[in-house]
């Protein structure tokens, strides 16, 4: 499964690929079948807070990037907006997390996560090639105290 990068949220950006065991001939037919599997969000998941959505938007500077992460589950709906949630943040090469911030979303009723990430400016090879970007690896989850509450949210951000 591959994430390519867009420019836009109504672009069809995840594509599916394999490499064959054998060398498939040039024009010659293949039949194949497969099989595609979502999660539901039932009870018997674990850990029981699930992501629901993910979101992106630029940063008015140019440098941040805010990255919007919804989770949902019933274990998440049972706290109280009281509840001391937290997350668990890491940002890989490329980024520096520049601010967190972790609510009760009143809408889906589920949780929150709001975090900026600054974006380190791109080298320039010569200054005659456009700049060459490896993507920032994200990743989150939220926690109370010592127990996790949700699976880890993974993302892959390309500058």
């Amino acid at each position: 499964l591959v994430e390519s990068p867009t420019d836009t949220e109504m672009s069809d950006n995840i594509v599916a690929y394999w490499v064959p065991d054998k060398h498939i001939p040039p024009v010659r037919p293949v039949p194949y079948d497969y099989r595609m599997h979502w999660f539901s969000p039932t009870p018997d998941r674990s850990p029981p807070g699930y992501v629901t959505a993910t979101r992106v938007a630029a940063g008015m500077d140019g440098l941040h990037k805010l990255f919007v992460v919804d989770w949902d589950g019933q274990a998440l709906r049972r706290l109280p907006e009281s509840a001391e949630v937290e997350a668990v943040v890491t940002v890989g090469a490329g980024g520096t997390l520049a601010g967190e911030q972790v609510y009760p979303n009143p809408i889906t009723g589920g949780w929150r996560l709001a975090c900026q990430v600054a974006i380190a400016a791109a080298a320039t090879q010569g200054n005659s090639l456009p700049a060459s970007r490896q993507p920032i690896e994200l990743r989150a989850f939220l926690k109370k105290g010592p127990d996790v509450l949700t699976e880890t949210w993974s993302y892959a951000y390309q500058p």
